[in-house]
């Protein structure tokens, strides 16, 4: 068992520690998202935290992370800190916990705080329909332009992991699911354009983002859509290869899933 706490909610450890429990998190919480990973609200001590349980490992996995690479949760923690740092938002990261058995990782967990900022998919797909939901798109390309400029790569750029907020009248935003992460010096118009490749959103909404980014950045918004719409095209083409392959390759019997809880009992009590 390994634990990292952030020092300023060192008083949340009684809550971190049953993390560690079996099927303590499984039963208890509000299930946010279930999916690859899953997410869920804790209320405790006053305090609304979100805990993320990464996928389950294969035998491989368990050792390349227990003994070669940091685990997914292990690397959204500090992350996240070096973000805020950079100028560039996303929820406060609380603690860590990895559950071992034989030096081998069993399960992580990732506790930030909660936010109530919402995903920008809705706008993405209302926004030709809303003037709202384009200045939600103007605001959400400056913010990657911002975050671009600080050297920021996230390497899961997705519009479910961009999260806005309206603030009388201008919004603020944030990005999460930071365990896969790259910090550089500079970012060329190529690198950027290949991590915006995986905005997983429809053309119309894709190519609006394009072209307020570059008009942010004062470039020519018709080569910067042109050079995005085939960085995507040749990224989907070989998203859709891998799925081939590993629909071919993949074993008949699918690997066993964490069950997403029917217990919804989200007060925790701040004793053990």
């Amino acid at each position: 068992m390994k634990i990292l706490i952030n020092p300023r909610y060192e008083h949340l450890r009684p809550f971190v520690e049953r993390l560690t429990r079996p099927f303590f998190f499984a039963r208890h919480g509000k299930t946010l998202h279930c999916g690859r990973n899953i997410v869920k609200l804790f209320e405790t001590d006053g305090m609304r935290l979100v805990v993320k349980s990464y996928v389950r490992l294969s035998s491989f996995n368990r050792f390349a992370y227990g003994l070669l690479r940091k685990s997914k949760a292990m690397r959204a923690y500090p992350h996240a800190g070096r973000l805020r740092r950079l100028g560039i938002d996303t929820p406060e990261e609380v603690a860590v916990v990895e559950v071992r058995a034989g030096g081998l990782l069993q399960q992580s967990y990732f506790v930030s705080l909660y936010t109530d900022y919402e995903s920008i998919r809705s706008a993405t797909e209302t926004f030709m329909q809303c003037e709202e939901s384009k200045h939600v798109l103007d605001g959400a390309a400056g913010f990657l332009v911002r975050m671009h400029w600080a050297g920021v790569e996230h390497k899961d750029l997705n519009v479910g992991n961009i999260l806005y907020r309206k603030e009388d009248d201008r919004y603020r935003f944030q990005v999460i699911d930071t365990n896969r992460m790259a910090f550089r010096r500079r970012l060329s118009m190529r690198r950027r354009l290949r991590n915006m490749r995986r905005l997983s959103c429809g053309a119309p909404a894709y190519l609006y983002i394009l072209h307020r980014y570059a008009e942010v950045l004062r470039a020519n918004a018709n080569g910067v859509q042109l050079r995005g719409v085939v960085c995507r095209l040749a990224f989907e083409w070989r998203q859709r290869t891998k799925g081939k392959f590993k629909s071919i390759f993949r074993r008949s019997k699918p690997e066993p899933r964490m069950a997403c809880g029917e217990v919804q009992a989200v007060h925790i009590p701040g004793r053990l």
